[in-house]
């Protein structure tokens, strides 16, 4: 009588994270949740950016409050890149271009991320990034700062284990791009290859998504 009792026992306990999970499911609708190209839509999970306390390509403080109630594109890269950071670059200077320009949305700017604080000094990047319109802002910081904001975004960069500024060494890095929403609310995350054209339809479907 006592085994039964427990089995009985057992199979309630069993059944209270399963009911959970039953309800959880029904309470997340998958037809609300856009279809993206090459990305995935994250602004259902109602994850906020990692705190940050960096120093843009002005020499200024830049907190979530500089980009608090706008969309913004981030990009984590470093200036001395040959390939991959200049183009992901004029790929979202032109995707902001075009939302602009074909769809009258204005209020979308791009942060492009040093991960190799030591050579991309606010001076450096403000003449790098003038390449790509006034939209860009660059942002670094030579501290902890910066490892722990990387980290917690789940970036990956790695430099070299010796340093010479003056030298000329690569950095290994992710090439996602992370879009922003205005509570900065993680919203997506845009895997390579990028182009302009599938990042503007993947933004005007989290964008409409966004609004209702």
């Amino acid at each position: 009588m006592q085994n039964l009792k427990n089995i009985v026992i057992a199979l309630v306990v069993l059944s209270i994270p399963l009911g959970l999970g039953v309800y959880f499911a029904n309470k997340s609708d998958p037809t609300d949740i856009p279809e993206l190209i090459n990305a995935s839509y994250l602004l259902n999970q109602e994850v906020a950016i990692a705190d940050f306390n960096l120093i843009d390509h002005n020499q200024q403080a830049f907190t979530a409050e500089q980009i608090k109630d706008e969309w913004t594109f981030w990009f984590f890269g470093f200036t001395h890149c040959p390939d991959i950071c200049p183009f992901t670059m004029a790929t979202l200077t032109a995707v902001m271009q075009t939302l602009k320009e074909e769809h009258g949305i204005d209020a979308v700017r791009s942060v492009f991320v040093s991960v190799d604080p030591i050579r991309d000094t606010p001076e450096r990047m403000k003449v790098y990034l003038e390449t790509f319109g006034s939209q860009v802002i660059g942002v670094s910081s030579a501290g902890p700062e910066l490892d722990r904001f990387i980290k917690n975004m789940g970036i990956v960069a790695k430099l070299p284990e010796a340093i010479d500024a003056n030298a000329d060494y690569d950095v290994m890095h992710s090439s996602s791009i992370y879009l922003i929403a205005p509570n900065n609310a993680i919203a997506a995350l845009l895997r390579t290859p990028h182009s302009v054209n599938d990042i503007v339809y993947n933004f005007q479907q989290v964008h409409s998504n966004y609004s209702k």
